[in-house]
């Protein structure tokens, strides 16, 4: 196996937080872009409850996909410091 990504205190390097800011931008874009042709539709068409759900559900998951890279990158840059 090898561990020459590693450092000696266990923690990966630098070039990782690069992923995890690449990740949340990447779901950050995905959420501004859902919400806006969500909320266009919603504006433009007639509905029904189960898109107003799906339009939540689809939200919040974008959301937590955007958030959770956010802190592991925030936690990678506050452990390199």
């Amino acid at each position: 196996m090898d561990y020459s990504n590693f450092r000696p205190d266990n923690t990966l390097g630098k070039k990782y937080c690069v992923y995890f800011k690449f990740i949340s931008l990447l779901a950050l874009f995905i959420l501004i872009f859902f919400t806006l042709s969500a909320v266009y539709q919603a504006l433009t068409k007639n509905n029904s409850a189960s898109f107003y759900l799906a339009a939540i559900i689809g939200w919040l998951t974008y959301f937590f996909i955007y958030f959770q890279n956010r802190l592991f990158f925030d936690m990678c840059q506050g452990s390199l410091q």
